[in-house]
């Protein structure tokens, strides 16, 4: 039996509340409007030159963006968040919900 371990390949960065739509559009260029990306559903978007999936979700009632990033691109994603999040006057909160082995 061969295991595939293609989920290692992946990490996963969380945007979350009421203005997570306009900090990934500016941070993207993406159309991401509810008629665009309606709830959960996704779409692909680029930072940059890193490619990812973005699936629409909510999590306590907030609008929220999963950002499903190659690993190789995590910290450049994570930085380049970071840095969108900031621009928009908005203080940055890191928080772990839950690590996998």
């Amino acid at each position: 039996m061969r295991r595939n371990r293609r989920h290692l390949a992946y990490a996963i960065l969380s945007l979350q509340g009421p203005r997570s739509r306009e900090i990934l559009q500016a941070l993207s260029g993406a159309d991401l409007s509810t008629k665009a990306v309606p709830f959960r559903q996704s779409c692909m978007p680029e930072i940059g030159p890193m490619p990812l999936r973005s699936v629409r979700v909510t999590h306590m009632g907030k609008l929220t963006y999963e950002l499903n990033i190659f690993t190789e691109y995590s910290l450049a994603t994570h930085d380049a968040q970071i840095g969108a999040i900031r621009a928009a006057g908005v203080l940055p909160v890191h928080c772990g919900v839950l690590t996998l082995d």
